[in-house]
């Protein structure tokens, strides 16, 4: 493979002039998006179908989207095209998202008094075993929020056609890193006196009272 040095560009006819070093062979390249999107490192060749720019979106929105939680089927709804010209950007970020959420399984929750000598996994395992959830069915997500720390969601069945789920801030470090709760449920899970209110399966919201 020859390799080619850039000697100018033609702003009027957008086409970069490059040369062959050792013949001094001249060669001419587009100046369009694809040129670059590749001078940025957003494009990785291999792919005939593979378009640095996708739609209305380039690789770098893409991917800062879906690690700030969006899913790549929604990205490519988004930008108009089908869902194969998202995936090859996507899977790298969701690879990303779900190290943060096999990372957050050990992290520490922070109680009133401290930080839990127990891990987040420990915790949220013991609350959903005592509603008779599944562990099997417990899904667990990360993504990251806009001031770059990351949020983790666990998610588990609670209905013919609805999920529960408990969130929380997670900040990694050396010894597995502290999860706070971000919301009521995440609470309940900490907090055993309020595990009875835990959305599950085998434990459905009571009917309202009748007409007297």
């Amino acid at each position: 493979m020859r390799k080619l040095r850039i000697i100018g560009v033609d702003t009027e006819s957008s086409v970069v002039e490059c040369e062959v070093p050792d013949s001094g062979e001249k060669f001419t390249l587009p100046l369009d998006d694809r040129f670059r999107a590749a001078a940025r490192g957003e494009f990785v060749a291999g792919g005939s179908d593979r378009a640095p720019v996708t739609g209305t979106l380039r690789p770098r929105e893409i991917q800062d989207r879906i690690r700030h939680g969006a899913s790549p089927e929604e990205v490519a709804a988004d930008a108009g095209v089908p869902l194969s010209r998202i995936e090859g950007f996507a899977v790298p970020v969701l690879l990303e998202r779900a190290n943060a959420a096999d990372l957050a399984r050990s992290a520490h929750p922070v109680l009133p008094d401290g930080p839990a000598l127990n891990t987040l996994a420990d915790r949220v395992g013991a609350a959903l075993d005592r509603r008779g959830v599944d562990p099997d069915l417990v899904t667990w997500d990360a993504w990251k929020d806009r001031s770059g720390g990351w949020v983790v969601r666990t998610s588990w069945p609670a209905g013919l056609s609805d999920d529960a789920s408990a969130t929380w801030s997670f900040v990694p470090d050396s010894h597995g890193g502290s999860a706070r709760a971000l919301d009521e449920e995440a609470e309940r899970i900490l907090d055993p006196s309020r595990a009875t209110e835990l959305r599950s399966v085998s434990a459905p919201p009571p009917l309202p009272p009748g007409p007297p």
